[in-house]
C-alpha cells in the first residue's frame, strides 16, 4: 500500500526517494509508481505517492524522526557554475 505526500518547494524526485524510502535506488519506484519519467520535474504543492517498502528504514527513520529534509532542498546555485574555492559564495543555503 502507498501513501501521499505533498512537494515541498525546492524538492526533487531523489530527494523524495531518499526521504521517504530512505535511499536513492526507490527513485525509478517513486517516478514509476506516480507515471513520471525520472527526468520529470515536480512542483511544490504537487501531490505523490510513496511505496509503502522503505529500503533502508535507518535512513527513512533519521528524516522521520528529526522532521530533516534532504540538502538540496534550499539550495540555489547561481548561473556562473561552481569552483572548489567558490562554494560558499555560488550557493546560498536557507
Amino acid at each position: 500500500m502507498s501513501r501521499s505526500i505533498t512537494v515541498q518547494p525546492g524538492q526533487t524526485l531523489p530527494d523524495i526517494a531518499v526521504q521517504y524510502c530512505g535511499s536513492l535506488s526507490a527513485f525509478p519506484e517513486v517516478a514509476s509508481l506516480n507515471g513520471l519519467a525520472l527526468t520529470a520535474s515536480i512542483s511544490a504543492g504537487q501531490t505523490l505517492l510513496i511505496p509503502a517498502v522503505a529500503t533502508d528504514k535507518r535512513v527513512q527513520l533519521y528524516f522521520a524522526q528529526g522532521g530533516y529534509v534532504p540538502a538540496s532542498i534550499g539550495v540555489k546555485a547561481v548561473e556562473e557554475g561552481v569552483s572548489y574555492w567558490g562554494i560558499e559564495y555560488d550557493f546560498i543555503v536557507q
